[in-house]
């Protein structure tokens, strides 16, 4: 756990988040700070990078550096606040309803006007709740960022799946997805979308390059690609950008919904387990709008490799454009 067992020391810890009274119960909010660690921190962080920062949390004096020593320990100390942020608010997030209410043998009470507090009124709990879960989501993003931005300090986090998937990708980061289509440089969105990168590659990337995709992986993976090719990777980014966009919103009826990520939620169940943030007309158009742009910039991609010769570079069945059209009587332009 990131937060400490011990009454003071843990209630110390959560003031530093949260403005909250001496009266707060660790034991009563403990079951939901253990709920968001397993259910949002260990899924992002990976087992490895997740025990280290455990022993880190546990074991201050012993611990061992993996990098640079005291600055290694500044860094790592930096993220643990950070994570702390996210947890605490998604805990109380996730256990909102559960801390409203009294839980007794007599059944489910809520706390009433002779209380010492007045309860609050319902648009001042809904925007409660709002709070909790956007900075918790948040907290995940910013905890990402910092990893990325500190990497050489944390070495775990290199052979993460997070981090080896993007190594081959088309588009590496958020910030450049971002810069293609807006997702609020969300981490979270960005890992949302890879799924359906993946799609978009397999079955419209890599049939029109046909073996000059194989090319191109192997140039990027060079530290001084091929000039052609460097040009090449905007030209793909674009349609994998929006026909992405598309397929996730069709999936799911939002774009930008970052716990989404962390949940099975489909578009085409509207009960409470598949709650859908969008729908009916309004996923189909903004699903097609995305899909129709991105096969537009697709078009336009098509045009760029017979432009500038890639199709003459693949094999003969690798692509339907590679044809000499000398004496024929129809031609391929």
């Amino acid at each position: 756990m990131f937060f400490s067992t011990i009454e003071e020391t843990f209630l110390t810890e959560v003031k530093e988040i949260l403005p909250v009274s001496v009266a707060t119960d660790r034991e009563k909010l403990w079951p939901f700070i253990e709920q968001a660690e397993r259910k949002y921190i260990l899924p992002l962080l990976e087992r490895e990078l997740y025990d280290d920062l455990q022993k880190f949390c546990n074991n201050h004096e012993n611990w061992i550096s993996g990098g640079s020593g005291a600055e290694d320990e500044i860094k790592t100390t930096a993220l643990v606040n950070l994570i702390r942020i996210a947890e605490l608010n998604l805990a109380y997030f996730l256990g909102f309803s559960v801390l409203n209410t009294k839980i007794s043998d007599g059944g489910f009470q809520r706390t009433g006007d002779n209380g010492a507090f007045k309860g609050l009124f319902k648009y001042q709990e809904g925007d409660l709740k709002s709070y909790f879960e956007t900075t918790g989501y948040n907290g995940l993003d910013d905890l990402l960022k910092y990893i990325e931005e500190n990497i050489e300090h944390f070495p775990e986090w290199e052979e993460s799946t997070i981090y080896t998937v993007r190594k081959t990708a088309i588009i590496k980061d958020a910030e450049s997805f971002d810069a293609i289509c807006f997702i609020n440089k969300s981490r979270l969105t960005f890992l949302r979308l890879q799924r359906f990168m993946k799609e978009v590659i397999d079955f419209e990337i890599k049939p029109l390059l046909g073996t000059e995709w194989t090319t191109l992986m192997t140039e990027l993976a060079k530290e001084d690609p091929a000039p052609k090719y460097s040009a090449l990777l905007p030209e793909i980014q674009t349609p994998l950008a929006f026909l992405s966009c598309a397929k996730l919103i069709e999936k799911t009826g939002n774009l930008t919904d970052r716990g989404l990520f962390f949940e099975g939620k489909n578009s085409m169940y509207p009960d409470d387990s598949y709650k859908r943030p969008a729908e009916g007309d309004s996923v189909i158009v903004a699903a097609s709008s995305y899909q129709s742009t991105g096969q537009k910039y697709l078009e336009l991609l098509r045009q760029y490799l017979i432009t500038n010769a890639f199709i003459n570079l693949g094999s003969e069945d690798g692509n339907v454009y590679n044809r000499n059209n000398d004496d024929k009587k129809t031609f391929v332009a």
